[in-house]
């Protein structure tokens, strides 16, 4: 049981004092520590952080760079492989035509040779040249869906946009007889022209004509079997007789170049996800290490310190409060109102605390 303190004098008061001083000032000194603590771990957090980020962006450019070397790489090859098949398309091109023209030379020549004695037939039968003509077997003696088409595309031209542009140009307004007049002379005119060079054709000309049309017959079959020839040569796949050995070579060797780079690829990401990467970050952890340590040091010590006075403030409080405090009650557990007691008692040196107590309690006299 503590002895009861209020009986005692100045000497006891003094040790009070400088106990609840000296417990305020460990209280301070807590709160600097724990000051202390926060910074230091918000330091060594913020220099972690700075690590992580520095660790992330340097192993971040360093793959980066790797796959940029190899994308380099890469579109070299892609670039020389494009080339290398656009001259080997070109040349092959090139067979393919010159095998096209051989296959196809007699027809041709077989054309030339029809026209020629077609051409040779009409000055003969001194047969006018445009009755040998395009125009003129494909408007009178049509033979096929094509010529029907143009036909049909001529006679609406003549008999009905010529009338409507003559119509169109011809001063507003313009009657229906007109209009009727300008119909009747295009039918007139160009169905005239058109009927005279059909009986031309058909009593005059008739069996040069027919000789030309047979002639102009034959030269469509052989364009025909022209056309067949050349879509043949062309879907055949097969490109051995065309000599592209060297560039075929060429392009498999460019392939082999771009499988071995991709796996080369692969092979440099992994080893470095595996290995280069712990490296680098290794290094750059050991660059700093010396300031990371020197944080947790501190830290280290900050907290032992707190630990320490933690401990020797909680059992110098539980002291005040079981030696003192029970007498003095807390108000007086107080460094302040404790100075201002020793002040009293200084001034009553054979006063008991509870005396000085009571002398403090008095209202301060008036001089």
């Amino acid at each position: 049981m503590a002895n009861n303190i209020l009986n005692e004098g100045r000497d006891t008061l003094l040790k009070i004092f400088d106990e609840v001083k000296d417990l305020n000032q460990n209280e301070l000194r807590e709160k600097e520590l724990v000051a202390a603590e926060d910074s230091t771990e918000r330091a060594l957090a913020d220099k972690e952080k700075a690590i992580a980020r520095e660790i992330a962006d340097t192993t971040k450019k360093r793959r980066d760079e790797i796959i940029k070397t190899f994308d380099t790489e890469e579109d070299k090859l892609n670039s020389l492989l494009k080339r290398t098949s656009q001259k080997r398309e070109k040349y092959r091109d090139g067979k393919v035509s010159e095998r096209i023209s051989a296959e196809t030379a007699e027809f041709y020549e077989a054309n030339e040779q029809i026209k020629a004695e077609t051409k040779k037939l009409y000055k003969q039968n001194k047969t006018p040249g445009f009755f040998n003509s395009g125009i003129f077997y494909t408007l009178f003696t049509p033979g096929s869906l094509g010529d029907f088409l143009c036909c049909l595309l001529t006679f609406v031209f003549f008999f009905a946009v010529i009338p409507a542009l003559i119509w169109y140009f011809l001063p507003k307004p313009v009657t229906t007889a007109t209009i009727g007049l300008i119909y009747v002379a295009c039918i007139l005119v160009f169905g005239g022209i058109y009927m005279i060079i059909f009986r031309t054709a058909g009593t005059k000309y008739r069996e040069t004509i027919a000789a030309g049309k047979n002639a102009r017959h034959k030269i469509r079959n052989n364009l025909k079997v022209i056309a067949k020839i050349n879509k043949s040569i062309r879907k055949d796949k097969d490109d051995t007789q065309y000599g592209l050995e060297d560039y075929n070579a060429q392009i498999d060797d460019i392939k082999l170049q771009l499988d071995d780079l991709a796996a080369k690829r692969v092979e440099a990401l992994k080893v470095f996800d595996e290995s280069t990467k712990q490296a680098v970050t290794d290094e750059i952890k050991n660059t700093h290490q010396a300031e990371i340590d020197a944080y947790k040091s501190r830290l280290s010590g900050v907290i032992t310190d707190l630990s320490g006075i933690r401990d020797y403030i909680k059992q110098r409080r539980l002291y005040i409060a079981e030696n003192y405090e029970v007498f003095l009650g807390k108000e007086y557990v107080d460094a302040d109102k404790l100075k201002n007691l020793v002040d009293i008692s200084e001034k009553n040196p054979n006063a008991t605390i509870a005396e000085v107590i009571e002398l403090s309690k008095q209202p301060v006299s008036e001089n």
